[in-house]
């Protein structure tokens, strides 16, 4: 439950909810387990962890970065690092 009202998600919790969304468990007949777990939720949490993370940017911000690299401008190390975590939150909205 920490994770969910947790300000500052990171991908790999975000990617985790997602999973658990998608995956139900093996044990059906049990009433208790459909009753306590709730798809829609989790799946609703992961969204709302992709939004704090600003995934929707990612598209973006790679295309720019890309772009400055195809000029021939020679990008910093903070730049190179904002384009592995855009190429991270893009696969992770592929999740979604």
């Amino acid at each position: 439950m920490e994770h969910i009202f947790n300000p500052s998600p990171s991908s790999a919790t975000a990617q985790s909810f997602a999973l658990l969304a998608l995956w139900s468990p093996f044990d059906t007949s049990s009433s208790s387990s459909s009753e306590t777990r709730d798809s829609r939720l989790i799946a609703a949490a992961a969204i709302n962890m992709c939004s704090t993370l600003r995934c929707d940017q990612a598209d973006t911000d790679e295309e720019v970065l890309q772009e400055r690299r195809k000029l021939g401008v020679e990008l910093t190390s903070q730049e190179v690092a904002l384009l592995a975590t855009a190429e991270q939150k893009k696969i992770l909205v592929s999740l979604l």
